[in-house]
């Protein structure tokens, strides 16, 4: 979703020409599909649908996959933890966002994250997501090896839709702020989180559909 701007408020601060304002970034969104986990379907219980527990103990071979190695431990094939991430939205324009401010803010001093929601719907996964990290990095990055966390959103049980407040990272905040004053303003999202299967489990499935929107708080002057 291409990032919008709405004014929420701007006042000044006390006697000074000093200028707050309050925008938005619009729903930053990212998809988890349980098929990229790369679970085998020699991992499915027929009976109860969910991970078999398979003896691994004469040969200690597991049906691993290119996505999801399976270790054969204490005699069972056991998932591997994986680690997942997701581009977030578009490249975010943070530059034009304060440029649409301009004739309330000539001059910013500092950008502080206010708040962000989250949003979880639909949700179809049969397995609970795990507290899942949004990141931030340059608009030139291409993976989340390059990004810095910004918040973290909490865990979301199997199959239920959800909404809330994203926990902001003060450091990663701050960096975020520091790049966007001091560059081209331009940032990219990556969500990363890490999901741990173990046999008895439920066999993942579905989708689930997320979003991130940010509110900033930008702090500056009218005048130079």
């Amino acid at each position: 979703m291409r990032a919008s701007l709405i004014f929420f408020a701007f006042w000044w601060l006390g006697c000074s020409d000093g200028v707050v304002v309050e925008l938005e970034s619009g729903a930053q969104t990212f998809e988890l599909n349980a098929s990229a986990l790369g679970v085998p379907a020699a991992l499915r219980d027929g009976a109860s649908g969910s991970i078999a527990s398979i003896d691994c103990s004469a040969t200690g071979i597991c049906p691993s996959t290119a996505e999801l190695p399976i270790a054969c431990a204490a005699g069972v094939c056991d998932p591997e933890p994986l680690e997942v991430a997701i581009p977030v939205g578009d490249v975010l324009d943070f530059e034009a966002l304060l440029a649409e401010a301009s004739p309330l803010l000539r001059v910013v001093d500092a950008i502080e994250i206010a708040r962000a929601d989250y949003a979880v719907s639909p949700n179809g996964l049969t397995f609970e997501l795990p507290a899942t990290e949004l990141l931030w990095a340059p608009a030139s990055a291409v993976s989340a090896a390059e990004a810095t966390r910004l918040g973290t959103l909490p865990s979301i049980p199997a199959g239920t839709p959800t909404s809330g407040l994203m926990a902001i990272d003060t450091a990663g905040a701050a960096a975020l702020s520091d790049h966007i004053l001091g560059s081209d303003g331009r940032v990219r999202f990556f969500a990363r989180t890490v999901v741990d299967i173990a046999p008895g489990s439920p066999f993942p499935e579905g989708i689930a559909s997320a979003s991130v929107n940010l509110r900033l708080r930008a702090i500056g002057r009218f005048l130079d």
